[in-house]
């Protein structure tokens, strides 16, 4: 019995990787060096969305943003809460509308064209597709932070 619990318990693996299947690991491994078209970049891109990161955005100062929303209204509730999650969201949005206007410039442009192989034409025409989008997702951005704020008042309003 002690000799089957010592076998159980071994670091050792019942079949270790033969040396054969280990080259052949890193074989494969040297192919594997991302997407190389520009639709599997853009998908790849979209890889910090699983984390709810906006582009520009970095953990820390996500992390940042809502504890001085939590800090400032102080939710008591689970509503409350989640409507400051919405009011540090619109934040958030507010903050990426801005970034983007600032981030495409020309150079911008010129980077897009080289490291996508795009022509010209493509890269002005996914850069106005995008700043087209911005007045709008800064428009529900506003709206959403009245409408939480107003929602967050009328609740304390009530329980007071």
């Amino acid at each position: 019995m002690s000799a089957r619990k010592t076998a159980k318990n071994s670091s050792t693996p019942k079949n270790p990787t033969s040396q054969k299947q280990i080259d052949a690991n890193r074989r494969n491994a040297l192919k594997s060096s991302g997407p190389k078209s520009p639709a599997g970049r853009a998908i790849a891109s979209q890889n910090a969305r699983k984390h709810h990161l906006l582009p520009f955005e970095d953990a820390p100062s996500v992390g940042r943003l809502i504890a001085e929303y939590y800090g400032r209204f102080i939710p008591t509730t689970p509503e409350e809460r989640q409507l400051v999650d919405v009011l540090a969201y619109a934040e958030r949005v507010r903050r990426y509308c801005s970034a983007l206007e600032a981030h495409i410039q020309v150079g911008d442009i010129a980077e897009v064209v080289d490291s996508n192989n795009q022509t010209l034409a493509e890269a002005l025409d996914s850069v106005s597709r995008r700043l087209a989008l911005v007045p709008t997702h800064r428009q529900s951005a506003d709206c959403a932070q009245s409408n939480a704020l107003s929602q967050l008042e009328a609740m304390r309003k009530q329980a007071a």
